[in-house]
This record gives structure tokens, sequence and C-alpha cells, in this order.
């Protein structure tokens, strides 16, 4: 287990202290210690890491690896991890990608409504530009 995910699982349920944390990331800490997060075989750790994902101004030269593993987070069993992968992948969806469509269709069926709303809202918003 990495050090970030180490102090993270120590900090999971101290608001402020994860606030502290996504505001590392918001300063520029290193992309691959977010990945971390992602990677984690806890849940917390990954809700985590999807929530400061979606939190984070991400530099498209640096977010393939990224945005690879959020892709693969929306078919996350745990519906609150989808909803932040959704939420942190928005600014890189693009809706004339087929999969990206096919992918927002999908989870506009979700069976919770959350994910559900904000797949239906991406969806649109992305379809109209």
């Amino acid at each position: 287990m990495k050090m970030i995910e180490r102090n993270t699982l120590k900090i999971i349920n101290d608001p402020k202290r994860l606030n502290l944390l996504a505001d590392e990331f918001r300063a520029g800490r290193e992309i691959g210690d977010l990945l971390v997060l992602l990677n984690s075989e806890n849940e917390q750790v990954v809700w985590v890491g999807a929530w400061i994902a979606g939190e984070v101004i991400i530099d498209p030269a640096d977010a393939q690896p990224l945005i690879s593993r959020l892709h693969q987070l929306v078919d996350h069993e745990n519906p609150s991890i989808r909803f932040k992968a959704l939420g942190a992948l928005f600014p890189f969806l693009d809706v004339a990608n087929p999969a990206v469509k096919e992918m927002l269709v999908r989870l506009s069926c979700d069976p919770i409504e959350g994910v559900r709303l904000a797949a239906q809202s991406a969806l649109m918003r992305k379809s109209k530009k």
C-alpha cells in the first residue's frame, strides 16, 4: 500500500483533513498520486480519489491515464463512485465519440437516480455544444 493511500485511510472520516488533501491536488500535487487513490482496493479511498478528481483542474496533457481510470469507474458497483467518476469526467466528455455517447446513454438508465440524472444532464449539455 502506497503512502498516499495509507494517509487517506487515516483521514477518511475527517472532512477538514480530506479538504486539505484536495487542496494539495488543487495546488499541483502529482496526478500519479490521484491515480493511486483511484486504483485502491478500498472503496472509500477510490471514492475520495474520484471526488478529488472532480474538484481539481486537470491539464489535458496529463489527463489520459486519469480519464481512462475514471471511464472504468463509471461501471463500479458502488453508485457513489459511479456518480463521482462521471462528474470528474464531465470536462472531458465528447458525445461525438460513440463510446462516450453509449456510456452516457447506458448510465442514463442507471438504477440510482443521482447517477441517472447526472448522465442525462451530461448527455443533454454536451449534445448542445
